[in-house]
């Protein structure tokens, strides 16, 4: 079992790798929010298999990117929105998973 000592320090690795990486990819102007990633990664890997958690957060960070540069929202909304995309359609429940999404934006 992880100890809450391992968990922060964990924490603060992510932390400072994420903004390492931030800087070298000249994002300046997003917050990355880990637990959305590694919702959408999760249910990307459930949804089709091990690697598709990390296919699906690809896709969903290139989705955002073309959105972000495109001026549709801030760069936070176009991760908020492509992810909640990805969520619904990896989830076997939704009835229509298609509904909506990307369709009324001519990519």
């Amino acid at each position: 079992m992880e100890s809450e000592a391992t968990s922060a320090a964990a924490g603060r690795d992510l932390a400072a790798w994420t903004h390492e990486l931030t800087q070298a990819l000249q994002i300046l102007n997003l917050e990355a929010d880990a637990s959305l990633i590694r919702s959408v990664a999760e249910a990307g890997t459930r949804a089709g298999g091990a690697d598709a958690g990390a296919v699906t957060t690809f896709l969903v960070g290139y989705a955002a990117g073309l959105a972000a540069a495109k001026k549709d929202g801030t760069p936070a909304e176009s991760v908020n929105f492509a992810a909640q995309i990805a969520l619904k359609t990896a989830d076997p429940t939704t009835a229509d998973a298609a509904d909506g999404g990307w369709a009324q934006t001519a990519q």
